[in-house]
């Protein structure tokens, strides 16, 4: 499921609206393409809208979705790489049907597909190697879905219904897609298990060159120097976690440390004794021995002029 706060729109993308240049007389992979995209905005709980395999002035064919997820809705990023990745899912679909049902031929109406999915990756990563690695997860993900017999014969029946219908309406595919799955179910032809740890040696057909080039390149090493500035830095921070250094302390002390969020020497030695005072649950005698611990393991805390803390950097002591 989507997290709450990211809208849902009824004003759907168009799933693989190519160019209808020369539409070919065999139509058996463009109705398996928009199949394939249908099957999985119904798995994935889009809806369908509508499918046809009938070409207009734009389209060799369509695939629309009843519902489209908002990227931009989605507040958090972790909300919008699911969003991207259900979506690609999605687009997907068509490339990797046309894949398993004739290996190695180029696709007929994924191109746009294709480059949807790197304009909404665009939107959430900026690195163009995470762009194609992400991409080509994804297409083995949609290809392990539609590659189970339960969701591939869910398509060779769609696809044979377009074939003789050429156009349906989103409820009528629904409706059929339905009734299929459940006689699916129930047949005795359908395997009951997943054979776990089974390799399946398909690859991208969008970004082989690039997996191929990946495969027999070794990257140099990346050089391991510092700046003078970092590597003469005063003073130098002590990262040593500020409950070792101080040890022992007090069960309360060091719950009281802990709930002010500090972790290292470093931390401590942004605290004053009437900083101390400001900490949950401390009272004189806790802070007097955070102080005297302080003083005996040698690590300096500020003096009592110094500027609180969350003063000098209210996101880190927020």
């Amino acid at each position: 499921m989507l997290d709450n706060e990211t809208r849902v729109e009824n004003q759907p993308i168009t799933i693989s609206e190519e160019k209808a240049v020369d539409p070919s007389k065999d139509e058996e992979p463009l109705a398996y393409h928009e199949a394939a995209h249908a099957v999985a905005m119904w798995k994935l709980h889009y809806g369908i809208e509508s499918i046809s395999i009938d070409p207009d002035e734009r389209t060799l064919g369509h695939t629309r979705p009843a519902r489209a997820y908002d990227l931009e809705s989605a507040r958090h990023r972790r909300g919008r790489r699911y969003i991207v990745e259900q979506n690609a899912i999605v687009l997907h679909a068509g490339s990797v049907a046309e894949q398993l049902l004739r290996p190695g031929r180029k696709p007929t109406a994924a191109a746009i597909d294709h480059d949807r999915i790197h304009e909404e990756m665009f939107r959430v990563e900026d690195d163009g190697s995470i762009h194609i690695t992400w991409c080509n997860y994804l297409w083995q993900r949609t290809y392990t879905l539609l590659a189970w017999p339960g969701q591939w014969k869910l398509i060779v029946a769609l696809a044979r219904v377009l074939l003789t219908y050429r156009t349906l309406d989103g409820r009528s595919a629904e409706f059929y897609l339905k009734r299929a799955d459940d006689v699916l179910r129930h047949d005795p032809s359908m395997p009951n298990a997943v054979l776990v740890g089974d390799v399946t040696y398909a690859c991208s057909p969008w970004h082989r060159a690039w997996h191929s080039k990946c495969v027999g390149t070794t990257t140099p090493a990346k050089r391991t120097d510092l700046p003078e500035g970092v590597e003469t830095m005063e003073p130098k921070p002590d990262l040593r976690p500020v409950r070792w250094a101080l040890w022992p302390l007090s069960t309360r002390a060091q719950r009281c440390i802990e709930n002010a969020n500090i972790r290292s020497v470093m931390d401590l030695a942004y605290w004053s004794r009437h900083a101390l005072s400001f900490m949950r649950g401390v009272g004189k005698l806790t802070i007097q021995e955070i102080v005297d611990a302080a003083a005996r393991a040698g690590v300096h805390i500020a003096p009592d002029d110094a500027p609180l803390p969350w003063v000098v950097d209210p996101e880190r002591w927020r």
